[in-house]
């Protein structure tokens, strides 16, 4: 700018933005001059044009140094903007998934990059290998020579009928002439690579010396230099190497001919036997292939693959697909793909072949289970027979049908039981399953069928029974673990032991209390509770439960194997026993003085070394008036007191309190043998 009456010299120079030096242009820099009356000068930049896909980048552009005139004006930076004009090809996703039963698979695939002219990719399933019309054109053109090398007296005409390329191999298939059902066909695996020294053995290197030792790369006639002006580069011929041969016999490809000279690593590559998971090729999904054209600003394009429904009972099976020959761009990251085939075959059974329903227990729910593919909806029809039981007065049959929505894997056949005041003692009838229908526009007819178990046996129980079931104890849940121990307070209220967690659904370590009609006891306030399993139980005068078990802690209190609780559950840290029982105790007997006899597999008891039994003193110290000298050799299983205060033992002891007893014995009131007990 200014007035161009005077030479003027500025200087310019690139820089990288985003764009990198080298990689995406060339750098340049120089002195622009401007003549007097000139206003505008120009420099190019080369841009470099590579191959893949890149974001629009940037080159900055600097003025400095002006002489001759005026400063450098605001304007001495600039930016240049490369817009990227290429394209790959990939798959939208690396997975996709399809039922059996659902006719195709919808794969898609992405063109990224430049959308502003067409571009074409072809995609194929693996068995089909890569799609190269270059090396399709070279083996069919090759193949009319191969054949009557091989087969002289053969006169046929032949055609191709489909190639496959894998790496450095090609399988061929030709039919005679004229192609159809009739045909004759023969198969060629065919090498494409290099095959090494010659087979005819010469020895002469294709690239060595010409005729009379001249070198082949050397000088040309009258020892001038050949290479002032190089030959054009020509095409090498196509000399494939025949791996096998097959001919198409009785619906089978019959190996006629192998070249033992090369590794067999072809025969993996064309070996269309589906392994476990993997689906077969014409058996599950379409041998499939297809050229996907992309017009101007598509981005993405869906392809329809067959899927094959069958009625077999299969696994979540595989195949890939490939992606070759782009146009207008090349084959990005995510060049293949895999097609998962959710099979739709299920069938369905009962879960239990038997079952007992109280009169008054209400409806009775049957389970039905499905297995396989979960995809369809079906219907399972049913029906129940009499045996004792008759329908409409000990129970109602139903509708005789019970529908599975898609997705659905267990359904219940609610069958109401009939209460009534007669006694009637045990009635029976059965339930089986009939069949198992599916809508033949969604599924094949025989994709849903009856597994081994379809028959259950009911039995109504009836409740004017001696000896039925309480329906008046309303314990909803029970306990969810085993329960090892059981015992009645006295105030008829229930107190459980064992390897539970909730009880009637109420968090309950260990140790839980119900009220004399099953409910819970709210009451009974045991905090986090015990940390393992109790397996004895007793109550002494005061309503203080004491557990025996494996524990060693008690909300959160440390106390092994044997404590007290108060009659509120609360840990009671006034009982003596220090810090407990150094093993398990599987007994509790609470004496009527509160005394209490524990037994189990331990050695030590409040510090002091006792054997498999002991006796505590009702404030839980140790009493020194019982001795059972050396104790039990082995583990005490449980304890009873007699009336008369002597103690029987049993277990898996030989001797007990010094004395000879095999697994069940008996102690006087002060921890002696008793000599006059004698099983047997």
């Amino acid at each position: 700018t200014g007035t161009p009456n005077s030479i003027q010299r500025v200087e310019y120079a690139t820089a990288d933005g985003t764009a990198l030096e080298g990689d995406d242009y060339e750098p340049v820099s120089g002195t622009l001059v401007f003549l007097p009356g000139e206003l505008e000068k120009s420099f190019e930049i080369p841009i470099v044009d590579n191959p893949w896909v890149e974001e629009q980048e940037t080159v900055l552009l600097n003025l400095s140094n002006v002489t001759g005139g005026w400063p450098v004006s605001g304007q001495s930076t600039a930016t240049l903007r490369i817009r990227d004009d290429d394209s790959a090809f990939e798959f939208a996703a690396p997975e996709f998934a399809v039922t059996e039963n659902g006719q195709v698979a919808m794969v898609q695939v992405s063109r990224i990059g430049a959308l502003d002219y067409p571009g074409a990719v072809f995609i194929g399933t693996a068995d089909r290998g890569v799609h190269d019309p270059e090396m399709d054109a070279k083996v069919l053109a090759k193949l009319p020579e191969i054949v009557k090398g091989m087969f002289p007296e053969d006169v046929r005409e032949w055609e191709m009928v489909s190639t496959t390329h894998h790496g450095e191999y090609t399988r061929a298939t030709i039919a005679s002439k004229p192609v159809d059902e009739n045909s004759a066909l023969m198969r060629f695996i065919l090498f494409n690579g290099p095959r090494g020294e010659e087979e005819d053995g010469d020895g002469e290197d294709g690239g060595g010396e010409g005729e009379d030792g001249e070198d082949g790369g050397g000088e040309g006639e009258d020892g001038e230099d050949g290479g002032d002006e190089p030959e054009e580069p020509t095409e090498e011929p196509y000399t494939p190497t025949v791996v096998a041969v097959y001919n198409w016999v009785d619906e089978n490809w019959e190996l006629i001919h192998v070249n033992e000279q090369l590794p067999n690593d072809w025969v993996a590559l064309y070996d269309t036997t589906p392994v476990e998971g993997e689906a077969g090729p014409n058996v599950d999904h379409l041998s499939y292939g297809l050229r996907i054209e992309f017009p101007i600003d598509a981005s993405l394009a869906t392809v329809l693959i067959p899927i094959i429904d069958d009625i077999e009972t299969e696994p979540t099976e595989t195949f890939g697909l490939l992606l070759s020959s782009p146009e207008s761009g090349y084959i990005a990251d995510q060049a293949t793909a895999t097609v998962g085939i959710i099979d739709d075959e299920c069938s369905f059974d009962l879960t239990i072949a038997s079952v007992e329903a109280t009169e008054n227990g209400g409806p009775l729910s049957i389970e039905i289970r499905r297995s396989g593919g979960f995809v369809n909806p079906v219907t399972i029809v049913y029906d129940v027979l009499d045996v004792t039981a008759e329908n409409t007065v000990d129970y109602l049959k139903g509708a005789g049908r019970i529908n599975f929505e898609a997705g659905q894997e267990i359904a219940y056949i609610v069958v109401p039981i009939i209460n009534d005041i007669e006694m009637e003692g045990l009635e029976t009838f059965e339930l089986m399953l009939v069949n198992a229908l599916v809508d033949p526009e969604i599924a094949l007819e025989g994709s849903a069928t009856l597994g081994e178990m379809t028959e259950i046996q009911v039995t109504v129980i009836d409740d004017e029974m001696p000896g039925g079931v309480d329906r008046g104890f309303k314990l909803v849940g029970g306990a969810n673990g085993p329960v090892h121990s059981i015992i009645v307070d006295q105030d008829e209220r229930i107190l459980l032991g064992g390897d539970f967690t909730r009880v009637g659904g109420v968090l309950y370590g260990h140790v839980s209390r119900l009220h004399p009609d099953g409910y819970v006891d709210s009451s009974f306030n045991l905090g986090t509770g015990l940390d393992d399993i109790v397996w004895a139980l007793g109550v002494q005068g005061d309503r203080k439960p004491v557990p025996g078990g494996r524990y060693t802690v008690i909300d959160g209190n440390d106390i092994e194997a044997f404590g007290r609780l108060n009659a509120d559950g609360v840990f009671d840290d006034t009982f003596g026993i220090d810090v407990g029982v150094d093993g398990e105790v599987f007994a509790v007997a609470v004496q009527t003085d509160g005394a209490i006899l524990i037994g189990g597999e331990f050695t030590k008891v409040a510090g002091e070394t006792l054997r498999n039994i002991a006796r505590l003193n009702a404030d839980g110290t140790l009493d020194p008036t019982f001795v059972v000298e050396g104790g039990a050799d082995r583990a005490v299983r449980d304890l009873a007191i007699q009336p008369d205060g002597k103690i029987v033992v049993v277990g898996e002891f030989g001797t007990l309190g010094g004395s000879v007893f095999s697994r069940v014995g008996r102690l006087n009131a002060d921890g002696t043998a008793d000599a006059t007990f004698v099983p047997g």
